[in-house]
């Protein structure tokens, strides 16, 4: 599905990825990029960079890491070759939303929480910030507290694998 993202997006585009942990996804989509010409597209990467709670193995790898997984994100964006292309939102994922205008974002990509109410939060927040005709999309659809929300907040949408598309 990223490789259809940055088919979709433009130079002068933003998009941004909500939960993006240590960076896979975002450096891919940021490494297609380069490769079709787009390095004018407008790169947010946004994490509280403390893992989920609820999720030991999250909280274990954030511990290992002396409590933030900001520095081995912004290594791996380094090492990528990717880390002039993507800004660092390190926020709360629906508080960080006031930063950005409605109607504003060509591409949000929510892959945060898991459960129930913080992806309703998360839904809620980023819905409004999707211009006409961008891409809404999220992870982790075979998780049924996401799928429920999705449901309920944003309607039907085509899934690919465990990634939702409205």
């Amino acid at each position: 599905v990223y490789e259809e993202f940055a088919r979709q997006l433009q130079n002068g585009d933003t998009a941004i990825e909500i939960g993006v942990w240590l960076g896979r996804s975002i450096i891919y989509l940021a490494q297609e990029l380069q490769r079709q010409g787009k390095t004018g597209v407008r790169l947010f990467a946004l994490d509280n960079f403390q893992g989920e709670m609820g999720q030991v193995d999250h909280l274990e790898t954030v511990a290992a890491n002396n409590g933030n997984m900001r520095p081995a994100f912004e290594e791996n964006l380094a090492r990528c070759g990717v880390a002039d292309m993507i800004t660092i939102v390190d926020s709360d994922s629906a508080a960080a939303a006031s930063q950005f205008s409605d109607g504003s974002m060509a591409m949000v990509f929510i892959d945060a929480a898991h459960e129930y109410e913080p992806v309703c939060r998360d839904l809620r927040a980023w819905l409004p910030k999707i211009k006409p005709g961008g891409i809404f999309a999220g992870h982790d659809h075979d998780h049924e507290p996401v799928a429920r929300a999705v449901r309920e907040i944003v309607g039907p949408v085509k899934t690919v694998g465990n990634v939702w598309l409205r």
